[in-house]
């Protein structure tokens, strides 16, 4: 399947989700029909395919990009991931939304393998989505292995919490015995899963930037002051620049990151998407916003539905400043000789 053919299927499977993504404050936003689309459209075994079945990794990815494009309410990034994960590991998936932890560097659940289960115990922060979830699948250490664990919505308990755009982070608590149909060897550790994390919000973060360059571009070309659209004043024009050059070069970083998941260049990659994403949306958020004025706050405005993911995903699974130092700490590993090749072979690497 080429990559037009998946993100049209995926723009018509989203198209009316940012209507679901509003809600009240207080409340997770959520939407079991759009979730039901998602499934019947086989979205959630996108990243299980490889090259022979005619879908890369990047292709899958393609699908992240557009749904945080349209604000989607659902964790379909989490549920890719969860679901290549299992398959690695040669267990079999639930059917329904899943998630995927640990997502806080340096957390961790404890196991140990006991009459012929695997007892799991610990508690976890800010777990995407996991209210909603038939299940979340956690990485864990057993005796020098890492195991991808296949927890049901009924083997844990939920704490609920919001980010900054009404999404569910929740903590999730566990103390349960795993059967041995339920795990299995992971196909990646923590560290591995984290910088997975962050190229999915480096995506995530690419495909919302998109978003908010479409709607500021169309409101300075309507709003008219002094008149004449302010599109045509010089200081508008030049932050409008600013946020088209900033959306292309955080896709152009998160493509490259899609590329591949684990390797010896998938932590590099995702550093540097997560980096260049970040920056990205700081800087865009506030030019956006300030060309909107303050009509762009409002609730009955959706670039706030955008702008305040910008702000919520750009701290998830590591800040710019987290990524920035792992690149500079392989920059000084690299040494004086390797320095300028870590750089202009990233795209060599991935055969970009």
């Amino acid at each position: 399947m080429s990559d037009s053919l998946l993100t049209d299927s995926a723009t018509q499977v989203f198209a009316d989700a940012e209507e679901a993504a509003r809600c009240p404050r207080d409340e997770a936003a959520w939407s079991a029909a759009l979730w039901a689309r998602v499934e019947e459209a086989g979205f959630p075994e996108a990243l299980t395919y490889d090259e022979s079945d005619g879908i890369t990794t990047a292709d899958a990815l393609g699908i992240v990009r557009v749904a945080a494009a349209h604000a989607a309410p659902v964790p379909i990034g989490e549920t890719m991931v969860a679901h290549w994960l299992l398959a690695r590991a040669g267990v079999a998936a639930p059917s329904g939304p899943l998630t995927v932890g640990p997502v806080v560097a340096g957390e961790a659940l404890t196991a140990r393998e006991g009459d012929g289960a695997l007892y799991v115990e610990g508690r976890l922060s800010g777990v995407p989505y996991a209210r909603f979830a038939a299940g979340v699948v956690v990485l864990v250490e057993v005796e020098g292995r890492t195991l991808a664990v296949c927890l049901r919505a009924e083997d844990i308990g939920t704490e609920p919490g919001l980010n900054l755009a009404c999404e569910a982070r929740d903590d999730v608590v566990v103390k349960t015995a795993v059967p041995p149909d339920r795990f299995g060897p992971s196909p990646t550790d923590a560290a591995g899963l984290f910088a997975i994390g962050a190229t999915l919000r480096s995506v995530a973060l690419a495909g919302a930037l998109e978003t908010v360059l479409s709607r500021t571009v169309a409101y300075a070309g309507e709003r008219v002051q002094f008149g004449r659209p302010i599109a045509k004043f010089q200081a508008i024009q030049h932050s409008l620049a600013e946020i088209a050059s900033e959306a292309a070069a955080a896709r152009a970083a998160a493509d490259m990151a899609s590329e591949v998941l684990t390797g010896p260049e998938a932590r590099t990659l995702a550093a540097v998407a997560k980096a260049r994403t970040g920056e990205a949306a700081t800087k865009s958020a506030g030019l956006a916003h300030q060309v909107h004025g303050a009509i762009g706050f409002t609730l009955e405005h959706s670039l706030h539905l955008y702008t305040q993911r910008l702000w919520a995903w750009r701290d998830e699974f590591g800040t710019e400043a987290d990524w920035s130092l792992v690149l500079g700490e392989a920059a000084l590993e690299a040494g004086p000789a390797g320095y300028w090749p870590m750089i202009t072979d990233l795209d060599h690497r991935v055969g970009l």
